[in-house]
Formats: C-alpha cells, structure tokens, sequence
C-alpha cells in the first residue's frame, strides 16, 4: 500500500494563487492599497469565490486573475485622481492673486505719495495771520503785531500781502425792515470782481470759502444798499492756511 506524500503548504510569496487569504494580505501591503474595504468593494468575489475555492481548481485560478487585474485597474486609475486633487489644492484661486495685487498696488501708492511729501514739501505760515471785521461797532480786530499777510485799507476792505491758500468766514443777517426799492445784494469781492453773491433776504447767510489770492488783491464785502443788513450782527474775516510755494 503506498504512502501519499504529505501535502505542502504553499507560502503566500510562493504563489498567489494557492493561499487566497494570506495572498490576498499580501499583495494590499505590496499594492499600498488603503484599506481592505476598497479591494473588496473593488472585487465582490474576494470574499466568496477566491477565500472558498480549493487550491489548484480552475475556479480558484480564475477568481485570482480577476483579482490582480480589477486590483490592477483601480490601483491605476486611484493615482492620477489623487495626484490631481493635491495639485488643484495647492494651485493659489484668482481671488488671492487679486487680493495680493490689490495690496501690493497700494502699498506702492503710499509709498510714492509718502515720498512726494518728503522731498516737496509745503512753506507753512509763520505764526497766525487773520482779521476780521465787525459785527459793529467793533472794526477790524487783528492780533499785536498786526500779521504781515493782509493790510486793512478801508471799513470791510483789506489788501493781499503774501501769496498764499486763504480761508475766508462770514455771516450776513438782512434787515427785514428795509422798504428800498434796490433789489437785496451782498457780495464778496477780488479786484472789484465778485467771488460770491447773496440775494436771500429772508434768513441769515454764511458767506466766505477756501481761495488763493496773491500779493495785491484787494477783498471787500460790499451791500447792494447801505441799510440792507444790520451790521451789528454782520461779519467777515480771512485767515492764511497756508502758502503753497515748494521750497528750492
């Protein structure tokens, strides 16, 4: 009577086939497959067909060939998305390159602005220069020593001395009991040319604004008529801002 021999136990590294379970471990860790769960989403028949079959049958070689090629596939097709996605996620969106511009722009326009101003910069006044006239029965009120950038010359009348940036304030109260027949008109004036001009006599006007004047300009403020407005509660001063000449 002859002996069978006693049957080998094949290695999984031996051949694929013939040890399905320990095989199938195998090759996830040489495949760097994630997880378990993939292969068998991957293969249905991993988990009937291949951890069931006997070693050696046809079937079982079968289901170990669809196995390395579906393993195969998806291993390959896995790849490029994965390596797609990681470089969409570190590509910079066009709203950060337009919030980078954006602050890039500015920081130079500060920059070029800052050194404007550095290198050209303003004469300021020395010290206050400003007058007023009124409301009667004070005049012209200007500080000791008189400033050297106006010279009063009459009653609501002053001469330009320096060239400069002016600020020009005022308040105009018509008198509603005035029965004239000349038509309500109070204006401020440059060289006897008029700069502004009031005509409502029916409410307290603020006159004046920001103007340049030069050396020899005559301002007044004048009234179409001498009783037209209560000159006890009317005004108009001028003050020197500043004098826009760079400096050489």
């Amino acid at each position: 009577m002859e002996k069978t021999p006693p049957t080998r136990l094949h290695r999984p590294w031996d051949s694929p086939g013939k040890n399905t379970g320990v095989g199938c471990h195998f090759l996830l860790q040489c495949m760097k497959v994630k997880s378990e769960s993939e292969v068998t989403q991957s293969c249905p028949t991993l988990r009937d067909t291949m951890d069931y079959s006997l070693p050696g049958s046809s079937i079982h070689g079968i289901s170990q060939l669809s196995f390395l090629q579906t393993m195969s596939l998806s291993h390959m097709e896995n790849m490029p998305l994965s390596h797609s996605s990681l470089q969409g996620a570190q590509r910079p969106s066009w709203k950060q390159w337009l919030f980078y511009s954006t602050v890039i722009i500015v920081l130079l326009l500060c920059s070029f602005s800052a050194l404007i101003f550095t290198f050209l910069p303003l004469k300021t006044a020395q010290g206050p220069c400003v007058a007023k006239f009124g409301p009667l029965p004070s005049k012209w009120q200007m500080p000791s020593p008189e400033p050297s950038c106006v010279n009063k010359t009459a009653d609501w009348r002053l001469k330009i001395l320096q060239n400069g940036l002016y600020l020009i304030y005022g308040q105009v109260a018509p008198n509603t009991a005035y029965k004239g027949r000349a038509p309500f008109e109070v204006q401020l004036r440059k060289n006897e040319d008029p700069i502004q001009a009031l005509t409502n006599n029916s409410m307290i006007q603020n006159v004046g604004g920001a103007y340049e004047f030069h050396a020899g300009d005559v301002i007044d403020l004048i009234f179409n008529a001498e009783h037209q407005v209560l000159k006890n509660k009317t005004y108009w001063g001028i003050f020197l801002l500043t004098n826009p000449q760079f400096i050489s």
